[in-house]
């Protein structure tokens, strides 16, 4: 040997270094022949090439040496060359190795003998031919140990292993066959050539049933193209003729010719059982399979050509079984196919050698080619799911490189619907059509079809016990073509009976057809499984971090369907990708693409940005699939509009509409970034426009912050690396992005649009003027728009409303879009919560509320902050999270919610707070702000929210719970993940528990007072203004005076009541009926039932007369409002008194004024001479106010002088005392209301007689009774 020492130790240091432990492990142990891992290296590089021109650089010898590889030595190995190798292993060796992974070291190296046996018939061999005959033929026998096992110790035993080629059988002792006839091989064939003449039978049988004759002449046998037909459906001889061509069986290709014949001719094949004899009435019957081979066995004859060719495979094994064999024998001098020895004596076969000819070594490409072709395949045909298409092509890759095994693979496809599962199996079976030239069909199985126990019978045969019974879908599939791509769609929806029914199909790539009663081979089919499981999760979660294994067996998550453990082993054996959500950048790419092919299908002349029409009219509902049918859809919207407007004469402009190339998406508030350095776009830089001028990947998470809608990339900063650039860009946003270059710049730009990772280029000349970037920009603000309405169609699930405009021309009619509107649709789940009593959008704004000043003003700076673009609001404040409102019920606190809602351009969510507490009231909270977040931009109104958030000191364990839940799901809000703010009402706001005041959730505390004078008159006017009403002034007046003290929405109430009653009633409505609904409101409702006599009538009236001159003569300040002998409720009388806004501070002159007033009704009744036992129970409620007042005043306020300074309330008197001081004061003032009334008889029986009269005075009318009666005297001072 050539080689030192140190030479061939760094060789095999470099070799044995790119294997995996367990493949050290598996190499040959004991050696002493380093020689043969040196030449193995050569054979592993595909270096070694003996042809002339190389001599120089290795030269081999064969000798009959038994300690030589296989009789062969190198006796040179140019060093140059070694330094090459070694850089080449360090590069690329290590993949390599993996397909090499269960491969022992004898496998690498038994293959030479028979390669150094050809050598004698060339000049030298090449061992870029060796990789093509690769296949263990003996094993080395144990040498003693040497310094290789000192430099790399292996260990282990020989085992067989099949290599990556697929070398079948090779090791078996048999006997070529001589001369052999078809009985030979149905009497003594194994399964796989048993296999091959049952295909055969069935493609004579259907091509017999074609021609209409009952079987061929006898004369005729099996030609090429009917038995290469039938070999397409033979699993096991594919992978015999694979491996004698050293290809992977999946990829051998058959001349269409012949696919297309098989297909045509299967598709005869009746898939319900058959009689089995002329005549019987449900008789024993069989498949139409069966029947072919029982029709065509004792007739089947095939062609001279066809049987040299079976003759190269067939040899007799030990057991005297007629097999399949693959040896170094097994040859059709492929290393020559110009000139093929195969067949010398007969003429050439084009079918056959036509199907040689497609699988030789020159003709198919290399592994990776196929790989890098069917990679950009896929991510050509789905866009917006880079992770899934890259986990699916690693395993086609794998798949193409190192061939199958029990099947070609299971792929599980994740996410929700819509997202381009199945698209994507599609295209795969594209790319095993259009890149690897197979002859692949695609069944897709809807799998909601299998939801009984018994439809696992639909897939698998319904079993020969039955008569007229159908074979399996899927095993019948197989059968006419192995080659199949199975789409199980939605698989979760199947019965579990039938989803278990699949576990042995994917486990061990066979399955038995009950009704044929045969075993079915599926190692050709590849498997794709999409699921809709944990979807929700999946949309959640912005990484794919999410335990697969979990989201596939928990029920929980999964509304009650998963699938069994012992399924989701099978799957994760294979691949799983993810499908996130599509990005709205990702839909507009399908739009645009779409649409390019759409537009082309109706009559309508549609504009250049027609993708803008289809997105923004299919609003929240954009998809693929109607993307699709948008375009249709519009067109005939427009015609069915057109063909009522269009004169009969004119119906010909139909033919020529054209839609308007106008913009209707709003770009003023589009936000645009710019990573460019040309200074033109500087020059027309506004405040929507961020220009980075420089590119760099340490300041690009920084410079790709904040909110924008469209990105503009310049190719010119990328120094040619446009792929990789677009793909960092594409870590750090999902937003649109469209390149700008020059004008036939050479890029990767086109691929990327492709692929849907770029929008769309712009290209400008390097001279062009600030208008041409003018336009430019305008160009991008359109598509800046259009992303941003559709993101937030998707986030928000906005339904568009339109209406088209037509203009009648002499050329056609041009159509163009108006009154173009959206409004968020509230889904049925979300609706359908009892504790949510409104959920949409309201109308109004703050405007609309009634008083409440200086609180508007302060809710109108978070409306400020809410509508703006940036989620902190403007001037960087800060968006409280919630507020807390407080006050008496009914001051306005949910209309002012609601208003503000409106006013933000909100969905408002009103909840009354005890609801939550029906059910689970943890989950509920939850639900609850998982919906606000949905809808986001929201507002939550929390109604009463004492309920369920006093204070956890003053409640048990499951109250504190809900606080806890209510304080955490305040706390989950953040301020990037959108607009949530949260009110509260309360009447009690001394009950809430304190951490929900604290910053960070309600932040502020409003308080609701009772209307102002100016407030009521202000609803007042507004309620008359709304219905179209005359108000009088002086009908505002008093109705602003009787009003005091009542809320807006009850004096709403009561204006509505009066109208509703006299409609009730059949009359006409007038607005001086307020007067009596106001006082029917505040009083009570006059009782018809209750009829006084003319003497009840006069004590009454004496009664509360006593009361109104009390009351004019002691507090003149305070007006009368109105007086009655009315009943209401259960009182017969009363006087209402108004208010006054000069009414003085209380003092005790004032205090014993009131007692006069009280108690001045029964100083009346005593001056009828109702006293003693004539003393009527009207005076009750009077004697009990007045003794209230002055025990009030007397304990409480210190207004008596027999206590001196002291506070009685403080002291521990003796109620004696006490009550003695309230007599005195009442007898007083009963002795001084008695003089008063005494010295105004003549008018209190003046009044009395009106109000008898009369029933009841205003308080018009009392002033002018009084003006006209009353003279005033000099009163005794209290």
């Amino acid at each position: 040997m050539a080689l030192a020492t140190a030479n061939k130790t760094q060789i095999l240091n470099a070799y044995f270094e790119t294997f995996s432990t367990d493949i050290k492990q598996k190499m040959l142990d004991g050696t002493n022949q380093n020689e043969k891992l040196a030449l193995c290296l050569a054979h592993y590089k595909g270096w070694l090439d003996l042809s002339d021109d190389l001599t120089d650089i290795v030269d081999c010898k064969t000798i009959e040496d038994s300690k030589a590889l296989f009789g062969l030595i190198m006796i040179n190995l140019y060093m140059p060359v070694t330094n090459t190798v070694l850089d080449e292993i360090r590069t690329v060796g290590a993949s390599m190795a993996k397909g090499y992974q269960d491969v022992t070291f004898d496998n690498f190296v038994s293959d030479t003998r028979r390669l150094f046996k050809r050598a004698n018939h060339q000049n030298g061999f090449a061992f870029d031919k060796f990789a093509m005959l690769c296949g263990p033929e003996i094993l080395f026998g144990e040498d003693s140990p040497s310094d290789f096992n000192v430099v790399c110790p292996f260990s282990g035993e020989i085992t067989e292993y099949p290599l990556h080629t697929q070398k079948v059988n090779s090791e078996r002792a048999v006997k070529r066959l001589g001369k052999v006839e078809v009985e030979d091989l149905f009497s003594s064939g194994d399964k796989e050539v048993r296999e091959l003449l049952d295909n055969i039978c069935w493609i004579e049988k259907a091509y017999c049933l074609e021609q209409k004759v009952q079987r061929l002449p006898a004369t005729e046998a099996i030609g090429e193209q009917l038995f290469v037909a039938a070999v397409a459906g033979s699993v096991g001889f594919i992978k015999y003729i694979a491996s004698a061509i050293s290809t992977h069986a999946f990829q051998l290709v058959f001349p269409t010719s012949c696919t297309e014949l098989r297909k045509r001719l299967l598709e005869q094949v009746e898939k319900r059982t058959i009689e089995t004899y002329e005549g019987s009435v449900r008789g024993p019957s069989i498949d139409w399979f069966t029947h072919a081979e029982r029709g065509c066995r004792s007739k089947l004859k095939l062609e001279q050509s066809v049987w040299e060719f079976l003759r190269c495979f067939l040899a007799r094994s030990e057991d005297g079984q007629i097999i399949f064999h693959v040896d170094e024998n097994t040859t059709f001098d492929l290393a020559c196919w110009e000139e093929p020895v195969l067949f010398e004596d007969i003429e050439p076969k084009r079918y056959i050698e036509e199907m040689l000819k497609l699988n030789k070594l020159e003709v198919r490409k290399p592994p990776f080619s196929y790989v890098k072709a069917v990679k950009k395949r896929l991510h050509a045909k789905v866009k917006g799911q880079h992770g899934a298409i890259e986990s699916v092509a690693s395993s086609l890759s794998n798949l193409i490189v190192n061939g199958g095994d029990c099947h070609l693979g299971t792929s599980v496809f994740l996410g929700m619907s819509g997202t381009g599962k199945t698209y994507l199996a599609e295209g795969i079976a594209e790319a095993f059509v259009e890149e690897l030239s197979l002859d692949y069909q695609v069944q897709i199985l809807n799998m909601e079809q299998y939801n009984d126990e018994r439809d696992v019978m639909k897939l698998f045969g319904a079993g020969s016990q039955y008569s007229d019974s159908a074979l399996g879908e899927l095993t019948l599939s197989v059968m006419k073509n192995p080659r199949t791509l199975f789409v199980f769609d939605e698989i979760e929806k199947a019965h579990p009976s039938v989803i278990q029914a699949l576990l042995t199909l994917l486990d061990k790539g066979q399955a038995n057809d009950r009704t044929a009663m045969r075993a079915i081979d599926f190692s050709l089919c590849h498997f794709v499984i999409t699921t809709n499981l944990g979807s929700k999760l999946i949309e959640r979660s912005s990484e794919n971090n999410l335990d697969v294994r979990e989201l596939l067996t928990n029920k929980k998550i999964n509304g009650g369907r998963s699938l069994s453990p012992e399924m989701v082993n099978r799957l994760q054996a294979g691949t799983i990708a993810v499908f996130k959500p599509i990005s709205a950048a990702t839909m507009l790419s399908i739009a645009k693409q779409t649409c390019m092919v759409t537009r082309k299908m109706g009559s309508v002349a549609w504009p250049e940005n027609v993708e803008e029409l289809a997105v923004a009219t299919l609003g929240g509902s954009v998809s693929p699939r109607s993307l699709a049918t948008q375009l249709s859809k519009l067109e005939g919207d427009i015609t069915n509009e057109l063909v009522d407007k269009v004169p009969e004469g004119e119906l010909r402009l139909l033919n020529k509409i054209r839609f308007s190339n106008e913009s209707f998406m709003d770009s003023q508030d589009v936000n645009v970034r710019i990573l460019s350095p040309r200074k033109q776009l500087e020059k027309l830089s506004d405040k929507n426009m961020d220009i980075h001028r420089q590119f760099n990947e340490r300041e690009l998470a920084v410079a790709l912050k904040g909110n924008f809608d469209v990105l503009l990339v310049d190719t010119e900063m990328f120094s040619g690396k446009i792929r990789e650039s677009i793909a960092l860009l594409k870590k750090h946003t999902s937003k649109v992005i469209v390149t700008l270059g020059n004008i036939n710049q050479q890029s990767d730009v086109d691929a990327l649009i492709s692929e849907g990772s770029v929008f769309t280029h712009i290209a400008l000349s390097r001279n062009a003027s600030l208008d041409d970037y003018r336009q430019c920009l305008q160009n991008i603000k359109r598509i800046g728009a259009l992303a941003k309405y559709t993101e937030l169609s998707i986030a928000r699930n906005m339904k568009p409303t339109y209406s088209f405009g037509y203009q009648f021309l002499e050329d056609g009619i041009e159509v163009n879009m108006k009154s173009f509107r959206c409004k968020q649709m509230v889904s049925t789940e979300d609706a359908d919560l009892p504790f949510i009593n409104f959920a949409g959008k309201p109308k109004g704004s703050l405007d609309d509320v009634i008083g409440q000043d200086s609180e508007k003003s302060k809710l109108r700076v978070i409306v400020n902050a809410m509508n703006s673009a940036d989620v902190n609001g403007d001037d960087c404040i800060s968006v409280p999270k919630g507020y807390l409102f407080t006050g008496l019920p009914g001051t306005g606190k949910t209309h002012m919610a609601r208003c503000l809602a409106a006013e933000s351009d909100m969905f408002f969510f009103n909840v009354n707070s005890a609801d939550l507490l029906v059910g689970c009231a943890v989950s509920n909270v939850q639900k609850l702000f998982d919906v606000a977040n949905r809808y986001a931009p929201s507002m939550i109104f929390l109604d009463e929210i004492d309920s369920i958030a006093k204070s956890r000191q003053s409640v048990g364990h499951s109250s504190a719970i809900v606080v806890n839940a209510l304080l955490t799901a305040m706390d989950g809000f953040k301020q990037n993940s959108g607009k949530v703010f949260v009110m509260a009402a309360t009447n009690n706001p001394h009950e809430l528990d304190t951490a929900l005041t604290r910053a960070g959730r309600f932040e502020r505390s409003i308080h609701f007072n009772l209307p102002t004078k100016t407030s009521i008159s202000a609803c007042v006017n507004e309620w008359f203004k709304i219905r179209n009403c005359t108000l009088p002034e002086e009908l505002r007046a008093e109705l602003t005076c009787l009003l005091q003290g009542a809320t807006i929405g009850r004096i709403r109430e009561i204006f509505n009541n009066s109208v509703l009653s006299a409609k009730a009633e059949g009359i006409e409505w007038k607005p001086t009926m307020l007067i009596e609904a106001v006082r029917s409101a505040k009083l009570g409702v006059v009782t018809q039932t209750a009829k006084q006599s003319r003497q009840q009538l006069k004590y009454t009236a004496y009664h509360e007369v006593g009361h109104l001159i009390a009351h004019k003569l002691l507090l003149p300040d305070i007006p009368v409002d109105f007086v009655s002998i009315q009943p209401r409720g259960a009182a017969l009388g009363m006087v209402v008194p108004g208010s006054s806004d000069a009414e003085p501070l209380l003092s005790r002159s004032r205090v014993k004024a009131y007692l006069q007033v009280f108690l001045a009704g029964i100083a009346a009744e005593h001056m009828l001479g109702l006293v003693g036992d004539e003393q009527t129970v009207g005076g009750a409620d009077d004697r009990r106010k007045a003794t209230a007042l002055a025990k009030k005043a007397i304990v409480q306020w210190g207004m008596s002088d027999s206590f001196g300074f002291a506070m009685l309330s403080e002291l521990e008197t003796e109620s004696q005392h006490i009550n003695d001081e309230v007599r005195n004061w009442l007898a007083e003032a009963f002795s001084n209301i008695s003089e008063l009334l005494g010295e105004n008889r003549e008018l209190l029986s003046a009044i009395s007689e009106s109000l008898v009269e009369r029933e009841q005075l205003d308080r018009s009318e009392i002033e002018k009774l009084f003006e006209q009666l009353y003279q005033p005297q000099i009163l005794k001072a209290s």
